[in-house]
């Protein structure tokens, strides 16, 4: 079973890159595995998180771009680029359309995150 989430980066002029990821994707959990718990304690470098969204779709987030399964540079699988938001609406319904449960935002080096099926007003900080 899998655990689906979409991870942004919100950009300068307010649009968001993101990356679909497709297992783990739960904020926090009691090992070592969830995205949120990941993100908060390895990705919290800009230059990090700029580089892991530049390599597009994943299948889990390990605690290094290395340990990482990308789709495209690991699988060589065609399509997989991160993609453009032009808002933060537009992120939602990326996210539901790929079945995420879960948007995580990284915005002034701090990660945030959202359930997906609710309303986008309320934003909870990874700590």
């Amino acid at each position: 079973m899998s655990t689906r989430c979409r991870v942004a980066v919100k950009n300068p002029d307010n649009t968001y890159h993101s990356i679909y990821i497709h297992y783990d994707g739960y904020p926090t959990n009691d090992g070592p595995d969830g995205v949120g718990k990941t993100l908060v304690h390895h990705y919290t470098d800009p230059e990090l998180v700029n580089e892991m969204i530049s390599l597009g779709n994943a299948s889990q987030l390990g605690a290094t771009l290395l340990q990482t399964c990308f789709y495209g540079r690991d699988r060589k699988e065609p399509g997989t680029d991160a993609i453009l938001a032009e808002s933060i609406h537009d992120l939602f319904a990326q996210a539901e359309n790929c079945g995420a449960e879960w948007i995580y935002v990284f915005e002034n080096n701090r990660w945030k995150y959202h359930h997906a099926q609710n309303d986008g007003t309320s934003w909870f900080m990874l700590k």
